[in-house]
């Protein structure tokens, strides 16, 4: 049986503003150094690093997967406190979802932004060929929905995006569980996984390259976030996350590599 490697598929590099910490060039070498064949970003709303990133991955001999976490919204018509986005992940399959990806970032800064790029359920619908979705962490839509036990709501939105993308580009994402949440969540998901018969992948949200600038990284979300590193109610990532490189496995299910152009 042939040797099965993790890939990285959420992960944010510098271009997730003031959010994600890993510069291009430590990433490319740090996955040379543990022998990675692929590697994906996923930056907040944007992919402004797509090109540096595919040059740098191909000189390394790396396959490049291009990602995004998204920012989803109901109806981005509507502008309300409430509920005012959810993440999504979305991954590049083909040169058509590349081309989709493009017309959805459009959409989210010209039609959709609401404190962050919005895309809306119709526009996605109208936009996913060529796109592989997942639920994404704590912040997606379907995650805060079970959290909140509204299972009947989280019903009708798995459905949707079984119907929209189809067994093959839909999966729940699973992740390190340790926050109390996650751990609930992810056991949520492995239910669902069992009962809808709907593959789960395993990330790490990565957001830095090794512990040692996780306080680096804290300092970043307090300027982010106007706090103050002494404020112990501040915005934080908590003491256990765990960085790019981890000894953390795929729980279940692997997703299989993108086809990238």
């Amino acid at each position: 049986m042939a040797e099965k490697k993790f890939t990285h598929l959420h992960l944010h590099t510098e271009f997730s503003l003031l959010d994600g910490a890993i510069s291009l060039d430590r990433l490319i070498k740090t996955a040379q150094e543990h022998k990675q064949k692929a590697l994906g970003i996923s930056d907040h709303g944007n992919i402004f690093g797509a090109v540096k990133f595919f040059e740098k991955c191909k000189k390394a001999g790396i396959k490049p997967i291009l990602g995004m976490e998204a920012y989803i919204t109901e109806d981005a018509k509507i502008k309300s406190a409430e509920n005012k986005y959810y993440h999504l992940l979305l991954i590049v399959q083909n040169e058509i979802g590349y081309r989709n990806l493009c017309k959805l970032i459009s959409f989210s800064y010209q039609q959709g932004f609401y404190f962050k790029p919005r895309i809306d359920y119709q526009i996605l619908e109208k936009h996913n060929d060529g796109l592989i979705t997942s639920t994404a962490c704590l912040g997606g839509h379907i995650p805060k929905l079970l959290l909140n036990n509204q299972e009947e709501e989280a019903e009708k939105r798995l459905d949707w995006f079984m119907t929209i993308f189809g067994k093959e580009r839909f999966y729940l994402e699973v992740q390190p569980a340790h926050q109390k949440e996650q751990k609930e969540l992810n056991q949520k998901l492995f239910q669902i996984s069992n009962r809808k018969q709907i593959d789960l992948i395993a990330t790490a949200d990565s957001h830095y390259v090794s512990l040692e600038d996780r306080h680096a990284h804290e300092v970043m979300l307090c300027i982010n976030t106007h706090a103050k590193i002494t404020d112990p109610d501040r915005y934080s990532f908590g003491e256990c996350v765990v960085p790019m490189w981890s000894t953390q496995r795929a729980t279940r299910h692997s997703l299989p590599i993108p086809r990238t152009f």
